[in-house]
């Protein structure tokens, strides 16, 4: 059963903000996983998807990937720690403006950018409690964000709340395999541990509970899997810094192998075609003459 994880939110909050793109070493990873999850999008047919969220978007890598996926929808950019959204903020202005701007629009004049991305709207704000209007998302697609919410059951609640009818949720998360072999030790407060969340693990779930957790909340024919991956390092000090990137609290390694499991949970669910109103409620559908009214 998906539980609340006791994470502090306020630590969560306070350690992304404090994390800066430059430093993270984990790039790989998040772009691995982004990949993995588009190709799981590939096969479905979405149609007249005017709206997509990024739940938990961080500096944006993943906008690219689904403006492409979703052209021509509104992109919704959203993260509860503001100094990744500030900085992105900055890059994009950079972009627009001088003499790089005026080359930048010469070219996506001149051939087709497959990065371009329209610019999106960018939103600082809590996941727990979406500032957004009941069925006003199409999409909401959230990547190897789950596992930093404290109480990922209400997450599920205001993403079903703010999903249109046939609204797809799509999300990537650890799972409970993930640094097997690395949590038994415990955390440290040295330097190299600033990016870890009070030395606090993130919520590693069993895929089966997010399953569950989706039918609970509303959500029709979810699907879930996983795969595992097995990272090698030339040396534990590599090790240490994608744990870090990651958030993670530091290891004591010891003379163990420089070597790192991770589990990655696949998810994906439908918002019914007639949605369960907020009071528990289902609306009644009269049928008349070959139309339907609510």
């Amino acid at each position: 059963m998906l539980k609340p994880s006791g994470l502090d939110r306020l630590a969560v909050r306070r350690a992304f903000n404090d994390r800066r793109s430059g430093e993270s070493r984990a790039d790989f990873l998040l772009a691995d996983v982004e990949r993995r999850l588009v190709e799981r999008l590939e096969p479905m047919r979405l149609d007249q998807v005017q709206t997509v969220l990024d739940l938990g978007c961080g500096l944006g890598r993943s906008l690219p990937a689904l403006a492409r996926r979703f052209p021509g929808a509104t992109l919704l950019a959203l993260d509860m720690a503001e100094q990744p959204l500030i900085e992105r903020r900055t890059l994009d202005v950079r972009a627009r403006r001088g003499l790089r701007g005026l080359l930048n629009r010469i070219r996506a004049r001149g051939e087709h950018q497959a990065d371009a991305i329209p610019s999106p709207r960018w939103i600082g704000a809590d996941a727990h409690r979406l500032p957004l209007a009941a069925s006003s998302v199409d999409v909401i697609w959230s990547s190897l964000v789950f596992h930093w919410f404290d109480d990922p059951l209400a997450v599920l609640k205001e993403c079903y709340r703010v999903l249109r009818p046939n609204g797809l949720l799509a999300l990537s998360a650890f799972g409970v395999d993930t640094c097997r072999e690395l949590r038994a030790s415990q955390p440290d407060s040295s330097a190299e541990n600033r990016f870890a969340v009070a030395g606090q693990w993130p919520s590693f779930q069993d895929m089966h509970d997010w399953g569950d957790a989706l039918m609970e909340n509303g959500f029709a024919e979810p699907v879930m899997d996983t795969e595992h991956l097995k990272l090698g390092y030339q040396s534990a000090e590599g090790l240490k810094a994608d744990m870090a990137a990651l958030g993670f609290p530091a290891p004591s390694l010891g003379r163990m192998a420089p070597s790192l499991t991770i589990e990655l949970v696949f998810g994906h669910a439908w918002v019914p075609a007639w949605k369960v109103r907020s009071d528990g409620l289902s609306p009644i559908n009269i049928i008349r003459k070959g139309k339907i009214s609510r």
